[in-house]
């Protein structure tokens, strides 16, 4: 035997209750040989032991002594220990994945798409409703808003109401003010000009954002001087397009408005002024008179945007000095300024790849649960040895999470794609999440559901595989390794969620389907055929006197209707549809509005008097206004304030201001697929007349001509005109901007369709591969069943009853939460309701013939068996 020094140096470390065990024994051991030694001298066995206890000192001292220094150790041995294992456990995880390669490249892909699917969709709602802004303080900043209509609708500050803020507020710091500015880019006597995002800023902008140049230099304070030379800080985008990355782009210019700016710097891709949205170009901020400037600020350390929504509303008050609208203003972050709807777009597609990601750890579930009842015997004969029944769990979860650690890995690299997708999703080649990436706290989110992953389907295998009888596995291995009832109940559990959940994508998408049908046939109220727009005006430094103005919008008129092919021209504050929101409410002469006849916004627009002819805008009572003091109302308009009698000859006038207008007729209602009634009241529609003195308007023109050639045409009448008209905005035509109302429903469609049948192929693979375990698992019973004169036919409705009995099961279970789920859609559904029947129907029959598909070759293969083959398996 090895002398206990040398055992000790091989003896794996002990626990603390083993440790004070041991020095108990040490100790007893010391004490009764002193006996044994003083016994064999003579001494009596009483008074041996007294000596042997006095010599060997106080015990009990001793044992705290040491039961300290061993407390003091524990945590550390354990630690030593857990990784120890740990590695073991890893490195026997590899092993196993090693042994089966095509059976974890299989599960690893499934989950792989499940992941980057998550991964990619949770970078977008990463940026837009957790982290917004690409800056490190990004949540920390805010801006302020005058607001209106109950404090629902957002309206620019004016500059008093400003200075009122940044002087008294406490709760944020560092506030700066800038002009959101739209610049017209190049100069359009030599060639065609496009319009650029821009803002005039101080020189403090960018230190606030925390952004450096690219290239050059930003804004300083010896450009905000009056005789400074203007110049310009442009985005790296402009500066791809503009100068083609040129290095020596610092001391180039570009025109901008009419004016020569010098280029001194360029900002990196990334680079947005924070709550405009500008990107293509900044300069400097001389504090115009005629400006409307917009403030922005951080909340101090420690303040939250209640506190300053509460300081503000008492610096600003209602009808105040500084405030003169009807509501207190509001501080908000970026994240507060998502719209409702796209918020809910944005969950509603995290929710499908939720779904999707359920789906997919159900199959990987399924695959490793066959496998860990293969692996039974295994298990048994390690429990048997002595393996505690939590190690094996352990064990079997660590598989799980490795495998799900190289599938998330694999998700990373296809979350891109998925990214890329998502935007390629958008209509119109949108660009609303080009500024969306992969960022750190988005690999984090993938690291992190990739662990749970593991542990979600790794939990069922672990659990059967530690609950082993070892006397039954041992017995039932000499027959068949398949597992039981139970393993076999979980199994089609697993393959009614995954169906159950297929029905809830596929019902979602399905509804969008309807929507978009109902939204091609809805009746817009006005003749987008061949109708388009542009919006032009005099620029705010113009001097034109309204005599001049009127001669140059007649000129315009004159000159787009001489063009070939136009067959009709008219002026008007805005283009059908896009009605201007007006605010303060709506006086009726002689009558007091009710509470529920509350006016206080709705939508409005300035016309010519063949506005309505040309727009093929119907007039179903009346006729068109003659003059500047008649108006006209829609048909909803008139619902509202006279339900029970006429509208016409009723006098109105906008709250307080501008003079009385008669009612001279009544419209049909104008309405874009897709356009949501809120709070602005867009559905009631008030016309009156345009001023054709007006610094700005929109040109309205039907024609046949295709829009570039149409659009160059218009630019030449409005130039020849006058030289002072600009053109703000390119031509647009009606039928794509009333396609374009639909945008949403398309985007949601498209990505909730594409999610869903990659659901319904999972559950596909899923119902095949248990039908296909469960004919291997009943090999024996069929042949049976065949000797005894079972005919083909009878075998193959046998196996296809089974699988129809999940997929049944499946699309019951799926038709309720389909029901629940789809009232998430309730925002984007037009002409049909969530859970509705003839949907569900469709869906339901398109997965019971998936589940006809994924069992029909099972069902073949149990035909065909040979009796003898199938009674000589076992």
């Amino acid at each position: 035997m090895l002398p206990s020094g040398i055992r000790r140096l091989f003896r794996p470390p002990q626990s603390y209750r083993r440790r004070m065990r041991d020095l108990d024994e040490e100790i007893r051991f010391h004490i009764e040989t002193h006996v044994a030694q003083l016994v064999a001298r003579g001494v009596p066995e009483s008074d041996a032991r007294a000596a042997a206890l006095e010599r060997f000192g106080d015990s009990d001292d001793l044992r705290a002594y040491c039961g300290a220094i061993a407390a003091r150790r524990e945590p550390a041995r354990r630690l030593r220990v857990w990784i120890g294992e740990l590695v073991q456990d890893v490195r026997f995880a590899g092993r196993q994945i090693e042994r089966a390669p095509a059976f974890s490249a299989i599960a690893a892909l499934i989950l792989a798409l499940g992941i980057g699917a998550n991964t990619g969709v949770f970078s977008v709602v990463n940026h837009l409703l957790i982290s917004p802004l690409p800056f490190a303080d990004g949540n920390r900043m805010v801006v302020v808003m005058a607001t209106s209509g109950g404090g629902k609708i957002l309206v620019t500050p004016d500059p008093g109401m400003i200075n009122a803020w940044r002087m008294r507020a406490r709760t944020v710091q560092d506030v700066v003010v800038f002009d959101e500015v739209g610049f017209t880019l190049g100069d359009s006597t030599l060639g065609p000009t496009r319009t650029i995002s821009g803002a005039a800023v101080p020189p403090e902008m960018l230190s606030f954002i925390g952004m450096k140049p690219l290239l050059g230099r930003g804004i300083l304070a010896a450009d905000t001087l009056a005789d400074a030379a203007p110049v310009v800080v442009i985005g790296e985008a402009m500066w791809r397009s503009e100068f083609a990355e040129s290095r020596d782009v610092i001391g180039r210019s570009i025109v901008l408005n009419g004016v020569k700016h010098g280029v001194v710097g360029v900002m990196p891709e990334r680079f947005v002024i924070p709550f405009a949205g500008v990107r293509d170009a900044i300069v400097a901020r001389r504090h115009a008179a005629n400006s409307r400037p917009a403030a922005i600020a951080k909340l101090r350390p420690g303040a939250s945007i209640e506190d300053a929504n509460k300081e503000a509303a008492a610096i600003l008050p209602p009808r105040s000095e500084f405030n003169s609208y009807t509501d207190p203003p509001r501080i908000a972050r970026e994240i507060d300024l998502v719209g409702r709807q796209r918020k809910q777009m944005i969950l509603v597609l995290f929710g499908a790849v939720g779904i999707v990601l359920l789906i997919a750890c159900a199959n990987v579930a399924n695959l490793l649960l066959a496998r860990a009842w293969g692996r039974q015997r295994e298990f048994t004969v390690r429990i048997a040895l002595g393996a505690g029944r939590w190690r094996i769990v352990r064990q079997v979860l660590t598989e799980s999470v490795l495998l799900a650690s190289l599938a998330g890995a694999l998700g990373i690299g296809f979350s891109y794609l998925v990214l890329n997708g998502v935007r390629a999703a958008l209509p119109g080649g949108g660009t609303d999440f080009n500024d969306v990436h992969i960022e750190a706290a988005v690999l984090w989110w993938s690291v992190a559901i990739s662990v749970m992953t593991g542990i979600l389907f790794g939990v069922g295998p672990a659990l059967a595989a530690a609950t082993s009888n070892a006397a039954a596995t041992l017995k039932a291995s000499t027959r068949s390794s398949t597992g039981g009832t139970v393993a076999r109940r979980v199994r089609a559990g697993l393959v009614v969620g995954e169906v159950a959940l297929s029905v809830v994508l596929l019902a979602s998408a399905g509804l969008m389907v309807r929507t978009l049908i109902a939204l091609d046939r809805i009746d817009i109220g006005f003749d987008s055929r061949g109708l388009s727009s542009t919006y032009i005006g005099f620029p705010p430094t113009s001097v034109a006197d309204s005599t001049t103005r009127r001669a140059a919008w007649l000129a315009v008129r004159d000159g787009v209707r001489a063009i070939p092919g136009v067959r009709g021209v008219t002026f008007a504050m805005s283009s059908p549809a896009d009605f201007s929101v007006s605010m303060g409410g709506l006086e009726v002469e002689g009558r007091a509005l009710a509470a529920g006849d509350s006016m206080g916004t709705f939508a409005s627009n300035a016309v010519s008097p063949d506005y309505f002819s040309l727009a093929g805008i119907p007039l179903t009572r009346g006729h068109t206004p003659e003059d500047a003091h008649e108006v006209v109302i829609n048909e909803a308009f008139a619902r509202r304030l006279w339900p029970n009698g006429n509208a016409i000859g009723a006098r109105v006038r906008r709250a307080g201001r501008g003079p009385w207008g008669t009612i001279v007729g009544i419209s049909t209602d104008i309405r874009l697929p897709g356009q949501q009634t809120d709070h602005l009241n867009r559905d009631l529609q008030f016309y009156d007349n345009w001023p054709g003195s007006a610094l700005s308007g929109t040109v309205l023109v039907r024609s046949d001509l295709p829009a570039t050639v149409l659009e160059a045409a218009i630019r030449k009448a409005v130039h020849d005109a006058s030289p002072a008209l600009k053109t703000f905005m390119p031509l647009q035509k009606a039928d794509k901007k009333i396609a374009a109302g639909a945008d949403t429903q398309r985007f949601v469609l498209r990505l909730i369709g594409a999610f869903a049948l990659f659901a319904m192929l999972l559950a596909g693979v899923g119902l095949h591969g248990v039908i296909s375990y469960a004919v291997n698992q009943r090999t024996r019973e069929i042949g049976v069943r065949v000797a005894l004169g079972a005919q083909a036919r009878d075998v193959t409705r046998l196996v296809l009853f089974q699988g129809l009995a999940l997929a049944i099961g499946g699309v019951a279970v799926g038709v309720v939460g389909a029901v629940i789920a789809t009232r998430l859609l309730r925002t984007f559904l037009y002409g049909v309701q969530p859970g509705d029947p003839v949907t569900l129907g469709v869906v339901g029959a398109l997965l019971l013939g998936v589940a006809l598909l994924a069992t029909y070759a099972p069902a073949r293969r149990a035909a065909r068996l040979d009796p003898l083959e199938a009674l000589r398996a076992d």
